[in-house]
């Protein structure tokens, strides 16, 4: 799968980038102790990928990407989901100022 970045380059799909940013939202809910939502993670994450699999174009933008994320973990865990959602708000705002 290609993802289209914002700048509209192409880069080959890297699940560990996905991986990395939802541990971080749970790190973040969770005070940092991984040990009280490892299981809860790697379901998500199984999830997530196979959501992102199961889309029929080879191409994928890193929006449509977060929107699966936060859809996903939204249903899974609502206080991540929008702990995630929250960051991802603030980094759009963020690239909007810059």
């Amino acid at each position: 799968m290609i993802v289209i970045k914002r700048d509209g380059r192409e880069k080959p799909f890297e699940s560990g980038r996905i991986k990395e940013a939802i541990r971080k939202a749970y790190l973040d809910v969770y005070d940092g102790s991984e040990e009280e939502f490892t299981d809860e993670y790697e379901y998500i994450i199984t999830l997530i990928l196979d959501d992102l699999t199961d889309i029929k174009d080879n191409k994928i933008t890193i929006e449509q990407i977060q929107d699966v994320i936060v859809s996903t973990l939204m249903e899974v865990n609502a206080e991540v989901g929008l702990c995630y959602s929250l960051y991802r708000q603030k980094r759009a705002e963020h690239r909007e100022r810059t």
